[in-house]
């Protein structure tokens, strides 16, 4: 009780309010108007029964999401950091936190599109996968890595490249809301 009248973290209450939750094992859904872009929040409950008495509080924190477009953060990125033929790396950093799709393909490949990136719509990829970025910090992605979406539930695994073939690398930077998105890049 005491942390919802005076919490000891952030400014005070942005909003506030009470709801019915009339059945247990039941989800209830509150709206929450009026958050800033790119803010960060804390959301804390408490269950109160016909009795008065109270259940411990729950806190969660969350952030909103941004209105930046994704984008690589500067024309040093994305660039390849390894060429080796097993362990081929790409470097990549974001001006925003995103998630990062890409695929290796054979040269003379077709870019995908954004809905083939994110529904994994590619019949045999020599690397795939989608990872999370932080803003504005390095990753170096193993790009001959397919990493199978969760609900296939197959194993990852690594493609060994031909030496003195060309590959294809395309790559996809999406809100992890699908709001927004980058254009896809070739390297």
């Amino acid at each position: 009780k005491e942390r919802l009248i005076a919490p000891s973290y952030g400014a005070g209450f942005v909003l506030s309010g009470n709801m019915p939750a009339d059945s247990s094992n039941t989800d209830y859904t509150a709206a929450l108007t009026g958050l800033t872009s790119s803010g960060t929040y804390f959301v804390s409950a408490m269950l109160v029964d016909a009795k008065g008495q109270r259940s411990p509080v729950y806190s969660e924190s969350f952030e909103t999401p941004d209105d930046t477009q994704p984008a690589f953060s500067s024309k040093e990125y994305p660039y390849m950091s390894s060429i080796m033929k097993d362990e081929p790396y790409a470097t990549v950093m974001a001006n925003k936190n995103c998630d990062l799709y890409y695929v290796l393909q054979p040269q003379g490949s077709t870019a995908p599109t954004p809905n083939e990136f994110m529904s994994f719509s590619f019949s045999d990829p020599l690397g795939y996968g989608r990872i999370p970025l932080k803003k504005n910090k390095t990753d170096s992605i193993q790009v001959n890595r397919v990493i199978y979406p969760t609900s296939m539930d197959l194993p990852d695994k690594v493609t060994i490249l031909e030496e003195q073939v060309t590959y294809e690398l395309y790559l996809f930077l999406c809100d992890a809301d699908g709001s927004k998105a980058s254009k896809v890049t070739q390297l």
